[in-house]
């Protein structure tokens, strides 16, 4: 009705102030704004603010006049609902408004006024905390809820906005610590999953939890929902997956395993169960799960789907084509050779699996045959490009695995090509170009070509120098698996290695630019001088890295304060928990991430470093200057040539005797073993039991002679393909033995011997990796030992003295060539050293032969191996030699080569001045730390 009036006596102000008031109050605004033209409008609007109006009212004036286009009168407004407004709704939905006219400056006016006020009741606490939010103050939003839930413990809608909010901002640690009080504790936990629904935030819970060492409730939490039926299938399987990702790899397998062993009631439930499987790893579980699924239900696709990539991947084309033969014709497939089982498993996305079994597939098809089916694989990828992820996997192990080059180099050709096409960007091109110039092979196909391949990996790194592309990260640029320093060291070109490695560090840093790093205190000279201030050493190694931790109680507390720096979780080894318990602190760092790594290590202010840097998460921040002096232990000198590496760490007798012709960062060759070998006992076998593992791991009898090679595949290097034919020509009877034998390279390995050996190659057995008893009784059940030649065993010669293993040895002039024989000269064992191939052999086939000799020789390790066991010698000359090159760096003279006991310079310089008269009872006193310059500290361009 006053619609109508309005239209027909529009200049009647009464009936339009109140058609507008009636409208704004039954949220009818589109409607007055059809009929109200805008002057009536506007004089309407001041007639109504002129009079006594609720603050809603106020609000929806607001939004009219603005609607209205009356933006100088809607302004003034909303200053004045902004002043005096005392509704808290209001003043809310007024910021709404401001929001979606992007008037945020505004909108903050009335977040300040209302996270300021006192609040009157619940209402108000919750606007207080959303507007503290909405000014990007998540803390103190959580805090002022927390706060306002004392004095309102029952209103649900609060408690659920501060869970929220602490969720989404992170504050686990808070939300936690507030459930804890409200209920009881460990019922509070529980109590906690129980009001949250979110699977994100629920993970979030698990990971606070597994952090303050919950384990045992994370663990009942989900081994009640696996009996209530909380989760489902896929669920436990992401939790798992990201527990492993986060480094909680021990839960994650035991979740892993509630997958597995939950009832299976639909394909998906298979599914996961089956990729749990693989990734506890159980290939033959894994296999057989999805077998009982397709059994089931066998037109399952993402089960066939699933069932060919796992089965190739394992190259189980046997088994794969028995089973899909037992099923129903209906289900039938096209699958009868091992040509098609591979172009069907390339065709469903699968390609890795032709690529990591290419050596096996080549071994069981005709040439012709084989022919084909690698110009199939290509014509697949060259119709459907895989994916980047998947494309430099494929770059990656077409090189590790070392792949003939007449499919190897058109694969590559066609993967940098699709790179490019499918709109790849820089970095995406570099990487595959990297990966296939800079990932030498694992194990080399054939023999006579590592010093080649060296020499076109120090030119690849030159090219990338020269053409610079910076990347994002090393570790998500190029995988935890990419460590071509490894692959470089076993090729058995020692020489080589140093200038590999400096080369390798040019085009790192060109690349990756912030691993030219330098920490900020190593410009610091006051703490080095202040009353007090103990020496920083950090050990950065893997939390699983033995032979080390030991060493740490020869430093003085009272001079030296130790850390141990390990990257991802330490897990529950026994050289974990050693560590552990034996640093002065412990720091955990990122292993997927190497500058948070870098940035993490250079925090704690180090003086000293000694790493381990076998693995990519330890190696990569060792090219940075983290401490002031930065050294190599254990392992082979990986970072040999480095700008920032100023010693390598080893013993004299087990290096070469002119160290300078291999390395190029200094060495320390100490006297003793530098290194700290615990004590364990391994029980004794009787005969009985050693004919038992013989015949359920290797399925020999105690007639067969066992030659066990324990040494990993990388070490096997063709130089003893010739040994290993002669001893199974000369001994008819003999078996030899490998471990490792799922490890991708030992198929490169495997395909290698069958070629060298022919038909001798049907006594030689491949194992997988075996368990730790499993391993020990098979090292003590073996007729004969085998050490690798000219790569020798290290850690694992160390641990068969002590348990009176022993192994025939034939030592190399190389670096890492002769620390078995070392070993026995040390501790005085003789007859287990060769001179020659032919003694190698012969000393073989008499302790295969000969079981009193054998016998003898084990009682003689096992007595003598005290001499290295814990030993203190060990541990004081390694903690004197820190102390030395500690007082050396102060006194200003740069890293030289510490031979037993004294320095040497290179060269025709003259030697460098002895320290062992130096005041080392206080490091510091009358000492200026010397701080590198620019000019000798910064990377080479």
């Amino acid at each position: 009705m006053l619609e109508a009036g309005h239209r027909r006596y529009p200049s009647m102000p009464d009936l339009t102030e109140n058609f507008l008031r009636i409208a704004i109050e039954r949220q009818q605004l589109d409607r007055a704004l059809r009929s109200i033209d805008p002057p009536a409008g506007k004089v309407a609007c001041e007639r109504l603010i002129a009079q006594p109006l609720d603050w809603s009212t106020h609000v929806s004036l607001v939004v009219y006049l603005l609607r209205a286009g009356h933006w100088d009168f809607a302004n003034a407004r909303i200053d004045e609902i902004i002043r005096a407004c005392d509704s808290t709704a209001e003043n809310w939905r007024l910021s709404d408004i401001l929001l979606k006219l992007r008037r945020k400056s505004d909108a903050d006016r009335i977040y300040d006024k209302l996270s300021s006020r006192a609040a009157k009741n619940a209402d108000d606490a919750l606007y207080a905390a959303l507007s503290l939010e909405r000014l990007q103050a998540p803390e103190k939003a959580a805090a002022r809820l927390e706060a306002e839930l004392a004095k309102y413990p029952h209103v649900a809608y609060l408690r659920e906005h501060f869970l929220r909010i602490c969720f989404a901002s992170g504050q686990v640690e808070k939300l936690a610590a507030f459930v804890e009080g409200e209920a009881g504790y460990p019922e509070a936990i529980e109590a906690l999953f129980d009001r949250v629904s979110d699977f994100s935030q629920q993970f979030k819970l698990i990971e606070y939890y597994l952090k303050q060492g919950h384990t045992s409730i994370i663990r009942r939490k989900l081994c009640r929902d696996q009996c209530d039926g909380g989760y489902d299938s896929g669920v436990l399987w992401n939790i798992a997956h990201q527990m492993d990702l986060k480094g909680f790899a021990d839960v994650a397998r035991e979740v892993f395993q509630i997958v597995v062993d939950r009832p299976r009631r639909t394909s998906q439930d298979a599914y996961f169960a089956a990729s749990s499987a693989l990734r506890l790893p159980d290939l033959g579980l894994c296999l057989t799960i999805l077998e009982d699924g397709l059994t089931e239900n066998s037109s399952a696709a993402e089960l066939r789907r699933l069932y060919l990539q796992i089965s190739a991947s394992g190259h189980e084309y046997r088994r794969y084509l028995k089973f899909m033969n037992s099923l129903s014709p209906e289900d039938g497939h096209d699958i009868h050779s091992v040509a098609d089982f591979y172009r069907a498993a390339v065709s469903n996305q699968a390609p890795e699996t032709f690529v990591i079994n290419y050596r096996d597939i080549q071994g069981q098809c005709p040439p012709a045959i084989f022919s084909g089916l690698k110009s199939d694989v290509l014509s697949v990828l060259r119709t459907a490009p895989p994916p980047s992820a998947k494309a430099r996997l494929l770059a990656f192990f077409t090189r590790y695995l070392d792949l003939e080059e007449e499919f190897a180099a058109p694969l590559a050709e066609m993967l940098s090509t699709q790179v490019e096409q499918m709109g790849g960007t820089r970095i995406d091109q570099r990487v595959i170009e990297m990966l296939l110039r800079l990932t030498p092979p694992m194990i080399a196909a054939e023999s006579g070509r590592s010093e080649r391949r060296n020499r076109e990996f120090i030119e690849a790194c030159r090219s990338v120098v020269l053409r610079p592309v910076e990347l994002n990260e090393p570790i998500k640029d190029m995988s935890n698996n990419w460590t071509p320093w490894q692959f470089l060291f076993c090729s058995g070109v020692p020489q080589t290695y140093g200038q590999a490695m400096e080369a390798f560090e040019r085009a790192a840093v060109k690349t990756w630019p912030r691993l030219n790093f330098t920490a900020e205190h190593i410009g610091d000279r006051d703490p080095q001088t202040r009353s007090g201030r103990r020496v920083r050493i950090g050990f950065v190694v893997h939390a699983a890295m033995p032979m080390m931790s030991g060493l740490l109680s020869g430093f003085d507390p009272a001079i030296f304060e130790t850390v141990f720096l390990h990257p991802g979780k330490s897990g529950e080894s026994r050289a974990a928990k050693n560590w552990i318990s034996r640093a002065g602190r412990v720091v955990e760092y990122s292993d997927q991430d190497v500058y948070e790594a870098i940035d993490t290590i250079a925090a704690e202010k180090l003086d000293i470093i000694v790493s381990g840097p076998s693995v990519a998460a330890v190696f990569f921040p060792m090219m940075a200057r983290l401490a002031h002096l930065q050294m190599v232990l254990l392992e082979p000198n990986w970072t040999d040539g480095f700008t920032n590496a100023d010693f390598y760490v080893s013993w004299r007798p087990a290096e070469p005797t002119a160290p300078e012709e291999f390395y190029k960062t200094k060495v320390a060759l100490l006297r003793h073993p530098p290194y700290y070998i615990e004590r364990h006992k391994v029980g004794e076998l009787s005969d009985e039991e050693k004919i038992d593992v013989r015949r359920r791991l290797l399925a020999r009898g105690p007639s067969d002679r066992v030659y066990l090679c324990a040494n990993t595949p990388p070490k096997i290097r063709p130089e003893m393909d010739g040994m290993f034919r002669r001893l199974l020509e000369n001994d008819s009877n003999a078996t030899i033995v490998f471990l490792r034998g799922e490890y991708p390279p030992a198929k490169t390995l495997k395909i290698r011997l069958q070629h060298a050996l022919g038909e001798l190659f049907d006594r030689v057995i491949f194992l997988p990796t075996l368990g730790q008893e499993d391993a020990h009784s098979l090292l003590l059940s073996a007729d004969c030992c085998l050490d690798s030649f000219p790569l020798c065993g290290m850690s694992s010669s160390f641990d068969a003295a002590m348990v009176g293993v022993p192994i025939v040895t034939l030592p190399a002039a190389i670096p890492f060539g002769r620390w078995t024989a070392s070993i026995y000269e040390y501790i005085g064992v003789s007859g287990l050293t060769a001179k020659s191939e032919e003694e190698y052999l012969q000393i073989a086939r008499r302790l295969a032969n000969d079981l009193t000799w054998r016998n003898e020789l084990s009682c003689e390790l096992k007595q003598k191996a005290a001499r290295f066991i814990e030993s203190a010698a060990s541990v004081g000359e390694f903690a004197g030699f820190v102390t030395q090159a500690w007082a050396r760096h102060r006194a200003g003279l740069a890293p030289a080569d510490w031979i037993g006991d004294r320095w040497e310079t290179r060269g025709p310089a003259t030697k460098g001045p002895e320290c062992r008269g130096a005041d080392l009872n206080d490091p510091f006193a009358g000492r200026v730390l010397r701080v590198a310059s620019s000019s000798d500290r910064t990377m080479p361009s």
